[in-house]
């Protein structure tokens, strides 16, 4: 039950800090069990074998768990050799895990900007509904919702478009006016028509300062990383 609450305070302090849709609450779901007592009556007392036996599992898995949070914080070649070659021969066998969908965390914040236009010089923004874009709008709470469009966008950006396949897929989408994907952007800068070009843009992300943020108004600073996916366009 402590570790239940200390489990329970954690992720509340997750949830009001962050924005990781739903994913904190199901872990809080997974600890209300471990509130429920055993029925007393008519419970036979534990046999000392198997006290010892669950006393023996729980320590193998325990010391597994711990060495496999060591080597994800020091690497694997910061560990002496014997322990290294231990916890490759373990790992194949999936005993334990880290449990976290965000084991490593990220220090910068790339976003991709999409962009249209219908003579290929100039260009309109299409804005997402909830990730960062114009530096002038404030971060959006989004939790316990998940924006699946926005939090793909936030994957994709970690590396490039040929490991997500789907992003081409939406770029075309978006040359073709495809009325269903439209409706998961927050505006489209095209009403009337398709646009002939569509490309995409990286961007680094930083918040402002106080002081920025209180003569500017701005929430975010970005710096051109360079372009993420090429203009494409249909052949007349």
């Amino acid at each position: 039950m402590i570790g239940a609450w200390l489990t329970i305070a954690f992720q509340v302090g997750i949830v009001a800090t962050g924005n990781y849709t739903f994913f904190n609450f199901l872990t809080i779901a997974l600890c209300i069990p471990l509130f429920w007592e055993p029925e007393q009556e008519g419970t036979p007392a534990p046999k000392q074998t198997g006290w010892y036996i669950r006393t023996i599992a729980a320590s193998v898995l325990i010391a597994i768990g711990i060495l496999q949070l060591l080597t994800m914080m020091v690497g694997g070649n910061g560990l002496p050799e014997p322990i290294a070659v231990l916890e490759d021969g373990l790992e194949v066998w999936h005993i334990t895990n880290q449990y976290g969908l965000f084991a490593v965390m990220t220090t910068t914040r790339p976003e991709i900007v999409v962009e249209g236009s219908d003579d290929g010089e100039h260009w309109k923004t299409y804005v997402f509904k909830y990730k960062p874009g114009d530096p002038q709008q404030a971060p959006r709470w989004v939790a316990p919702y998940q924006p699946r469009l926005d939090w793909q966008m936030w994957f994709a950006a970690l590396s490039n478009y040929q490991a997500n396949p789907w992003f081409s897929q939406f770029m075309l989408r978006l040359l073709e006016g495809s009325h269903d994907v439209l409706s998961l952007l927050k505006t489209n800068p095209f009403p009337a028509h398709p646009p002939q070009f569509v490309r995409a843009e990286l961007y680094d992300y930083h918040f402002t300062d106080r002081q920025t943020r209180r003569i500017t108004g701005a929430w975010w600073v970005r710096r051109y990383s360079g372009v993420y996916f090429p203009a494409i366009g249909f052949k007349p």
